[in-house]
C-alpha cells in the first residue's frame, strides 16, 4: 500500500481494495462469404484461459453457445468481461448472438455509437427448482485506456507481450491447416516488420498450425490485457482508492477520483445543470480551434500539386535544387494545455444571477467587472488576419469577420476586446466562481513528471488530467436504451410519432433496434455545462496569443500547436 493509504488506515479511514472480479475476452475473425465471421474466442479468468476454434463446432452459434455456457454461471456471478475495443468490433458480433440466446435479458448502455456496457441478466435453476437471477457486464478497455494493446502492454511492461499473427491467411478452405509458416504477405507489414517476421519464422522448428497459432495468440491476448487491467487497477486502488471496475470510460473514471479525492460535496461548490440553462448555453459549445491559414505553401512556388511536379522533374539532379523548392516547417505544442488553463483559472459554479439587457452599461456593472458570466451578446469582429472567435454555421463552427449573434463566457469576450472585436451584451448569467481543479491537477501533474515518458504513471496521469473536462460536458438529458424487434419498431413509430422524434441513436441489426431515445422526463446528471464551457474557451484564449503574433507566420494550427516557419 503507498504511504497514502497507510495515513487512510491510520485515522481510521478503511478503504478496502476490491476482489479484481475480471474476466478478458477477444475474438480472431476471418472471411467468409464477403463478411467477417468468428474464427476463434477465448476468455481467462486470472487463473484460466478457456479456448473455442470454429472448426471444432458445426457452427458459430454453437462454438459461441459452449463460451457462455461457461461464462453465464454462478461463478462469475456480477464479473466485468472487458474486451479491448469491444464498442467498436468484437461486441458487435457477440451483440448479434446473444440476442438471440434464449434465457438472458440484456441491458446496454449506448452513446456516441459506442456501447458503454452491455449487461446480460441470466437465470440459473438450483436445486429447489427455482431461479436465481445472475448478472454479468460486458465493457470495452479502450474506453479506459485509449491505447493498442501492443502498446499497453510496452507501457505497462507486462510478463505477457502482443504477438504478431497472419490476419489476411485463414479462410473456410484452409482451417485445419498444418504446414510452413504464411509468407509475409499475409501479416500486416505496417505493423510487422520483415525482422519480426523471420524472428516468428524461426520460432517455429515443426510444422505451423493455424488452429493452435489462432488459440495461442487470441488466449495470450486475454492474459496480456489482464495483466495490463491488475496493473491499471493497482495504481488506482493505491493513488486514489477508487474502483475502476465501476467506471466504464476514462472521463467517468477521472471524475469519480476528483469528487471522492478532490471535491468536498458538503459545500455544494458545483450546483446541478438546469434545463434553462443548458439550452441557452449548448448551440454554443465549442472545443479546440482548428484552422489551415497557408494551405498552398510559399506564393513563388505555387500550390503544392506544383511544388511536387518540380519534385518528381527534379528529383535525380541536385539535392540542392530539391531543397530550395522546400521550406522548413516547425512545430510548437503546449505542454498539457487544457490541464495548464484548469490549474491556473477559476470557474462558474452557483448563479449569482439572470438577466436581461447590456449589464456593463447599467448601475449592475460591478457584477460584470468582478464575476464570471456567459452572455448573448451582438458581435462586430475586426478584419483581423487569424480571427479568433467561433460561430456555427450551418452546424460547423467558422471563425470569421463580420457581424452576428451569440453567446460567449466573459473571458473570452474581454480577451476578444484586445484584437478589436466589439460586443454589446443583450442578457446573460453572472455566475460565482472558484479554482476548483487545482489540487486534482496539480497532484497528476507531479505523478507525470515524475515518470519517465512512456511508464504507466505518466500515462495514466495524462489521460486523468485530460480527461475530466469532458464529464462536465456531457448530455444531461437522461437517455434510454431499448432492443426492440423491428415489427415492435414500426408498431410503436406508427402509434407514438414522438418515440420517433425522441431517438437520438439507432443500431439495426438482423431482427432487431437498438434504440437510444431521450426522456424528457429525466433531465439532470452531475454534468455542469458552464465548466467545460470556460475550459475550452480559456484554452482559446492562450491560442490567440500566438495566432495573432506579429513575429511570427502561421501555416497551420490546432487546439495546442501550431506550425510556423519561424522560431
Amino acid at each position: 500500500y503507498s504511504d497514502k493509504i497507510n495515513a487512510a488506515l491510520a485515522k481510521n479511514k478503511t478503504y478496502e481494495i476490491p476482489e479484481f472480479k475480471c474476466i478478458t475476452l477477444d475474438i480472431e475473425t476471418y472471411i467468409k462469404d464477403n463478411k467477417q465471421n468468428i474464427l476463434a474466442i477465448c476468455f481467462y479468468d486470472g487463473k484460466y484461459t478457456y479456448k473455442y476454434y470454429i472448426a471444432d463446432y458445426k457452427s458459430e452459434t454453437m462454438m459461441l453457445t459452449q463460451c457462455f455456457n461457461k461464462i453465464l454461471s454462478k461463478r462469475y456471478c456480477g464479473y466485468n468481461i472487458y474486451i479491448h475495443n469491444g464498442s467498436n468490433f468484437d461486441l458487435i458480433f457477440l451483440f448479434e448472438y446473444l440476442l438471440n440466446r434464449s434465457g438472458v435479458n440484456l441491458v446496454p448502455l449506448y452513446r456516441d455509437n459506442k456501447f458503454l456496457s452491455l449487461t446480460i441478466n441470466y437465470d440459473i435453476k438450483t436445486d429447489d427448482n427455482k431461479y436465481d437471477q445472475f448478472s454479468v457486464h460486458i465493457k470495452d478497455s479502450m474506453l479506459l485506456l485509449d491505447n493498442s494493446l501492443s502498446n499497453l502492454c510496452k507501457t505497462f511492461n507486462v510478463p505477457t507481450q502482443k504477438d504478431i499473427f497472419p490476419y489476411k491467411f485463414p479462410n473456410p478452405k484452409n482451417l485445419n491447416y498444418i504446414g510452413p509458416v504464411p509468407e509475409y504477405e499475409y501479416f500486416e507489414n505496417k505493423k510487422v516488420s520483415i525482422s519480426e517476421y523471420n524472428q516468428y519464422k524461426d520460432r517455429f522448428i515443426k510444422n505451423w498450425s493455424l488452429k493452435y497459432v489462432t488459440l495461442d495468440y487470441c488466449s495470450k491476448d486475454c492474459i496480456a490485457l489482464y495483466q495490463v487491467l491488475q496493473e491499471f487497477k493497482s495504481f488506482i486502488d493505491e493513488e486514489f482508492e477508487v474502483n475502476i471496475l465501476e467506471c466504464p470510460t476514462i472521463t467517468s473514471l477521472a471524475f469519480k477520483i476528483f469528487r471522492a479525492k478532490f471535491y468536498d460535496d458538503k459545500t455544494n461548490v458545483i450546483p446541478l445543470m438546469t434545463k434553462e440553462l443548458y439550452q441557452d448555453m449548448q448551440p454554443w459549445f465549442f472545443g479546440g480551434h482548428v484552422d489551415v491559414y497557408i494551405p498552398s505553401g510559399p506564393k513563388e512556388n505555387g500550390c503544392f500539386s506544383s511544388i511536387f511536379n518540380k519534385f518528381q522533374s527534379l528529383k535525380n539532379k541536385s539535392i540542392k535544387l530539391v531543397k530550395s523548392i522546400f521550406k522548413t516547417i516547425k512545430a510548437y505544442d503546449v505542454n498539457s494545455l487544457y490541464p495548464y488553463v484548469m490549474l491556473n483559472n477559476n470557474y462558474p459554479t452557483d448563479i449569482i444571477c439572470k438577466f436581461i439587457g447590456n449589464i456593463k452599461n447599467s448601475d449592475y456593472n460591478y457584477l460584470y467587472e468582478n464575476n464570471l458570466g456567459i452572455y448573448s451578446v451582438k458581435v462586430k469582429a475586426p478584419n483581423i488576419k487569424h480571427p479568433i472567435l467561433p460561430v456555427k454555421i450551418n452546424g460547423k463552427a467558422i471563425y470569421g469577420t463580420g457581424e452576428w449573434t451569440g453567446t460567449y463566457f466573459s473571458e473570452e469576450i474581454k480577451n476578444a476586446e484586445k484584437y478589436g472585436y466589439t460586443f454589446e451584451i443583450l442578457g446573460g448569467y453572472i455566475f460565482e466562481s472558484r479554482n476548483l481543479f487545482k489540487e486534482y491537477i496539480e497532484t497528476l501533474y507531479v505523478f507525470k513528471e515524475t515518470s519517465p515518458k512512456g511508464s504507466p504513471m505518466y500515462l495514466i496521469s495524462k489521460k486523468l488530467m485530460n480527461s475530466l473536462f469532458g464529464r462536465f460536458a456531457l448530455d444531461p438529458w437522461l437517455g434510454e436504451c431499448v432492443i426492440i424487434t423491428k415489427d415492435e419498431y414500426n408498431q410503436t413509430c406508427e402509434f407514438s410519432p414522438s418515440f420517433r422524434d425522441s431517438i437520438v441513436e439507432q443500431v439495426e441489426f438482423k431482427n432487431h433496434y437498438l434504440i437510444q431515445y431521450r426522456n424528457n422526463n429525466k433531465f439532470g446528471s452531475l454534468a455542469y455545462l458552464p465548466i467545460a464551457f470556460a475550459v475550452t474557451a480559456y484554452a482559446r484564449m492562450f491560442m490567440s496569443e500566438i495566432k495573432n503574433s506579429s513575429d511570427i507566420t502561421l501555416y497551420y494550427t490546432d487546439t495546442d500547436s501550431a506550425y510556423t516557419d519561424e522560431y
